[in-house]
Formats: structure tokens, C-alpha cells, sequence
């Protein structure tokens, strides 16, 4: 492996953003998913995926525990945006397209950490993305995604276990509408290998983000990936609306 690929992976270990679901009174519970924090038009937005993080469903972003205070300081996002279909091919049940998003404070930076018993052993910021939203994935480049999969909440505690977990060297199967298809480079783990990992970025060799990871398909070997091109125009309706 190249100095260069290992920097990229390294790169894509953080690129995630990792998003805790808490009941009414705030407390976390098992449900995770990831987004991405993508600079656009002047504006923060988090980007992540309906299945997963719903409309109405309360979720916080972890940006950074503070081991002096001994405590997690996170956001607690507002409800998520989506974007709907009224025609009966609509893509999902109820019609909603499988991409949500919210607009964050533009000083919202998270950190990804590496903890082990011993105590804080890394510490780096993850990358907020520039896009103009119009990347596509091209054949001949590299792939990665990475999240924090496998939620176990320990209610003694009051607190969420997860694994981190990171996918490299996917290639460009096709694209169909507004998903595209990416070919893994070994078979397919099953599904609780990528739980918490839905709405991560999808990012090229070249950093850029192209996609977001909506699900998995196990007999064609394939991640596949929401395009935010695709709603560009949409995200502009809406971003001119609550200028």
C-alpha cells in the first residue's frame, strides 16, 4: 500500500459523521446512522438518509468527548429535511426519496477520536466537504466509506458501544437513476456488518464526496449510493426559501 492510499483511508476513517438517536427526554438510545457535513452555497448542511434518519425521529451528532470534564459534547440536530415524490413509482414507501438533510451552524465541527482504556489516543477533525453538488463517480477511481456499526447501549451506564469500521477500493458498477452501484472488492459481509454505517459519504481517491451509502445488495456484491446531484435544484428551492 502507498504512502498516498494509506493518507486517503485515513482520510475516509473520519469522513463520517456519526449521528445517535435519543428518546424525548434526550437520552441516547441504540439507533445510529452517519452523515455528511458538506459545505454548499454558502451554507453547513448535513446530509444523511431518510430510511434512516426519518422526519420526526430526534437525533444528536457526537462532536467530541472531553476527557478532562470526562463528558461528550454533541448537537442536537433538528428535525431533517426530505424530499417527495407524488407519482406511484415513488422510490420508497410513503414517496419520500432516500436522502435527508438539515442546515447546521457553519462553527458545527466534530471530531473523530480514537479511545482505548488507556485513555485518548487520536484526535483529528473530521472534514467538512466543498461541493457544488454536481460529483459523479467515474470508472477508473477509487472508492471508500467508513462508519461506526454494531450499537450495543449498556442502560446501567448510560452509554452506546459501537465498532468503527472502514471499506476501501470500491469501483463504479453503474448508475440507474438516482443510485449508484459499487462493486465491493470481496463478497459482501451480510447486513449487520454495515448497521450505522447508512448516509455516510461515498469518497473518491480524490476526496471528493459522490454519494451517500443507502444499502447493501449481497448476491450482486454491490454498495449502493444516493446521488446528491440528482437534487441540486431541489436543495437550491429550498435553501433560496428559508434565505
Amino acid at each position: 500500500m502507498t504512502e498516498e492510499t494509506k493518507k486517503w483511508l485515513k482520510f475516509v476513517q473520519a469522513s463520517s459523521v456519526p449521528l445517535v438517536k435519543v428518546d424525548d427526554a434526550g437520552n441516547p438510545t441504540d439507533g445510529i446512522a452517519s452523515g455528511s457535513l458538506i459545505e454548499y452555497a454558502g451554507n453547513r448542511l448535513l446530509f444523511s438518509v431518510f430510511h434512516a434518519t426519518g422526519i420526526s425521529a430526534r437525533w444528536l451528532i457526537r462532536l467530541r468527548y472531553d476527557a478532562a470534564r470526562n463528558r461528550t459534547d454533541v448537537f442536537f440536530a433538528p428535525q431533517f429535511n426530505c424530499f417527495v415524490e407524488t407519482s406511484p413509482n415513488a422510490p420508497i414507501q410513503g414517496g419520500a426519496f432516500d436522502l435527508s438533510f438539515i442546515r447546521v451552524p457553519p462553527d458545527i465541527v466534530p471530531y473523530f477520536q480514537h479511545l482505548q482504556p488507556s485513555g485518548l489516543v487520536e484526535e483529528r477533525e473530521r472534514p467538512i466537504f466543498t461541493s457544488d453538488l454536481c460529483e459523479q463517480p467515474q470508472k477508473n477511481m477509487l472508492y471508500a466509506f467508513a462508519g461506526e456499526v454494531r450499537p450495543f447501549f449498556m442502560p446501567d451506564f448510560d452509554s452506546l458501544t459501537v465498532d468503527h469500521c472502514t471499506y476501501p477500493c470500491l469501483t463504479l458498477n453503474r448508475t440507474e437513476g438516482v443510485y449508484h452501484y459499487f462493486r465491493l472488492p470481496v463478497d459482501h459481509p451480510g447486513h449487520d456488518a454495515f448497521k450505522g454505517c447508512s448516509g455516510a459519504p461515498i469518497v473518491g481517491f480524490d476526496r471528493r464526496v459522490v454519494a451517500l451509502v443507502v444499502e447493501g445488495d449481497i448476491e450482486a456484491n454491490e454498495i449502493i449510493g444516493i446521488s446528491m446531484s440528482a437534487f441540486k435544484t431541489a436543495i437550491d428551492k429550498f435553501l433560496s426559501r428559508e434565505a
